[in-house]
């Protein structure tokens, strides 16, 4: 459970009945009451205040501890708020602790000026909800997010904005860009972790491989001038020297060995586990769960500390949202079906690999990724057992009397 407002909840109800209890059938105590009431305020006042959300070369940092992070990506206007609930549940029942999700800046000011954060783009109900399951999010602001939705999330009047071009170092585009990031970070900053809010890492951009640096740059800057109080990230492309650069991908593990050289100080996240989208005329794809398994395993093994899929739940493209060839139901072949319900075998072969994770987290994040050992594999061209790098274990030391070992067919 993240340190939010239910632990200001149960303390205040805690002093609350102790303050009851003691004056009962006695004089009251003025001066007492007084301090005892200031203690209750400034502590109160502390827990609101939130929780510091940090990193290191390892892992996310949540008020000293480390965690690891198992997300689910969730996008709130591709379902209802009808369900939410139930999404929710059936992903803290699966072991995940983290929900993504992108901000669709054309949904909420499709006309310039006025905003719609209503029904199924009510973000704030659906922060709420993350927040009464106990899940942390992810918040990608973008403002481009790809996703297979209509303008990569832009709003069409974006092009009718003097001399603008998209996503370089252009006045006129960082201009509406910025404020409309202002106007999210400032619409959702009582969710924020330094507020006792669920969003403890947020995304500028997105895929970004267009090579202008100086817009690259600009962008880590506007994180910093933000002030979200959160660790900002920027996925599968260029990220600036105040992001924390992330792989997309159906398998990172090539990532994961460059990562540690590219960027030694930042930890290993995964911000997309592809589980592919359908388009119109298309044979539906299906991964296979085993296939998810061992690339989520491998990730550990390597040194991961974070894996988000994409999607955990696809649900469907309302109205006019969809892409070209975008088929109305997204990414069917999720954990959970377009309708929410359990996509089976996936839900519980890899439910059973999420709370492996969650258990064995402090033990995985407390020591730096191990050697891959070689061991001993049948050679199945020459008929004979040999040594390689075929068959490799990645052993984590004992701790706290646990001990996890990983072992990976390359």
């Amino acid at each position: 459970m993240y340190k939010g407002l239910k632990s200001v909840y149960t303390h205040s109800s805690h002093y609350f009945l102790f303050a009851r209890t003691e004056g009962l059938g006695t004089r009251p105590n003025i001066m007492k009451i007084a301090a005892f009431t200031l203690i209750l305020f400034l502590s109160v006042c502390q827990t609101v205040s939130g929780y510091n959300v940090t990193y290191d070369d390892r892992s996310i940092i949540i008020d000293n501890q480390r965690v690891f992070l198992v997300s689910g990506c969730v996008h709130y206007p591709r379902s209802t708020p009808a369900m939410w609930p139930d999404l929710f549940a059936k992903a803290k029942a699966n072991g995940l602790n983290t929900i993504q999700t992108y901000v669709f800046w054309n949904l909420h000011e499709s006309t310039k000026g006025t905003y719609n954060f209503t029904d199924r783009a009510d973000l704030k109900q659906f922060l709420d909800l993350a927040k009464q399951h106990d899940l942390y999010v992810t918040l990608r602001i973008g403002p481009f997010v790809a996703s297979e939705w209509d303008f990569g999330g832009l709003p069409v009047w974006l092009n009718w904005e003097r001399n603008i071009q998209f996503r370089v170092y252009n006045e006129a585009w960082m201009r509406e860009m910025k404020a409309w990031m202002q106007y999210v970070v400032e619409y959702v900053d009582e969710y924020f972790a330094k507020n006792g809010g669920p969003i403890i890492l947020t995304q500028i951009e997105n895929e970004y491989q267009i090579g202008d640096e100086k817009y690259v740059q600009w962008c880590g800057e506007l994180t910093e001038e933000l002030e979200t109080g959160t660790p900002w990230l920027m996925c599968n492309g260029e990220s600036a020297n105040e992001t924390i650069n992330t792989c997309n991908s159906c398998d990172c593990s090539s990532y994961a060995h460059s990562h540690v050289h590219l960027h030694p100080k930042q930890p290993l996240m995964w911000t997309e586990l592809w589980q592919k989208h359908e388009n119109w005329g298309k044979a539906q794809f299906a991964r296979d769960p085993r296939s998810v398994a061992f690339v989520v395993a491998k990730w550990v093994a390597l040194g991961g500390s974070h894996f988000n899929y994409y999607m955990w739940h696809g649900g469907n493209n309302y109205g006019h949202y969809a892409a070209a060839s975008i088929t109305q139901f997204y990414q069917d072949n999720a954990h959970l079906h377009s309708d929410g319900t359990v996509n089976e075998p996936k839900y519980s072969h890899l439910g059973k690999l999420h709370k492996l994770v969650v258990e064995y987290s402090q033990v995985i994040l407390e020591q730096k990724s191990p050697p891959g050992v070689d061991l001993l594999y049948w050679n199945r061209y020459a008929h004979k057992w040999e040594k390689g790098t075929e068959q490799q274990s990645y052993k984590f030391v004992k701790m706290k009397g646990k001990r996890l070992s990983i072992l990976v067919n390359n």
